[in-house]
């Protein structure tokens, strides 16, 4: 199964290329870490330059289920950082970048977390 979502890695950032507000896209879990198994879902993260309506994130996350033939979660970026440290530090520290439209957002996301996270880690150590 991660062979042929491999194939399609191109694919996808293809797609990606032609949706002129998504500024980068992570894949994280299963099929980041190389665990992924036949019933896996793939899951991305998307940092877009605009506010997403419901409909529009249906309708990205249907055309990506036709385009891989997997089951998708896709999550949205921004503001994750202040809302979720801990799942923003999981997604920039042990996914993958696919695709950037630009670069300086990813590195702006991925400081903003780092710093959130830090900030955080000291309650998150207290109650674990």
């Amino acid at each position: 199964m991660v062979k042929k979502f491999m194939i399609k890695e191109n694919e996808l950032k293809n797609f990606f290329k032609k949706i002129d507000f998504i500024e980068f896209v992570v894949l994280f879990g299963s099929y980041a870490k190389g665990k992924s198994f036949p019933i896996s879902d793939l899951d991305l993260a998307i940092y877009t330059s605009k506010n997403l309506e419901l409909l529009e994130i249906g309708d990205l996350i249907s055309k990506l289920e036709k385009l891989t033939g997997l089951e998708v979660d896709l999550l949205i970026l921004n503001d994750l950082y202040k809302n979720n440290p801990r799942l923003a530090y999981e997604i920039i520290s042990q996914g993958k970048l696919i695709f950037y439209r630009n670069k300086n957002k990813w590195i702006e996301f991925k400081t903003w977390t780092y710093i959130y996270y830090c900030d955080h880690k000291p309650l998150f150590d207290m109650f674990d």
